[in-house]
């Protein structure tokens, strides 16, 4: 079976929205490469497969990447260069985020620090 994943990338905005994990941010930021085989995935789903292997799907993504065009890699590039600046936006608000749920548990235990102190005459 002849797969070919159309241009421009078949790519949502959610696919470019980096996914939390247990509600943390990821470490690094999704590569072009991983970005292709999210659009080989969405290319799979479109003509009827639900069920695959990622180690097939890894291999299959790496063999198709090699055969693909610069411009196509380009684009590729351009989309992840894009994701890893909504990963620093996103990053930059759950910091700030951070800082206020902390000041708040900080805020919180002082309160009960505080309330632990009193002695009651």
């Amino acid at each position: 079976m002849q797969i070919t994943i159309p241009f421009p990338p078949p790519l949502h905005d959610k696919d470019l929205i980096p996914k939390l994990k247990k509600g943390k941010m990821p470490l690094r930021t999704t590569n072009q490469f991983l970005l292709y085989r999210t659009a080989l995935i969405n290319t799979l789903h479109s003509i009827g497969y639900e069920e695959y292997n990622m180690r097939n799907i890894s291999k299959m993504a790496s063999e198709l990447w090699k055969l693909e065009p610069n411009y196509v890699q380009e684009e590729y590039k351009k989309l992840a260069n894009k994701v890893k600046r909504i990963y620093q936006d996103m990053e930059i608000k759950n910091i700030d985020t951070n800082k206020i749920e902390n000041c708040h548990e900080n805020n919180n235990r002082n309160d009960v620090n505080e309330n632990e102190n009193k002695t009651e005459f």
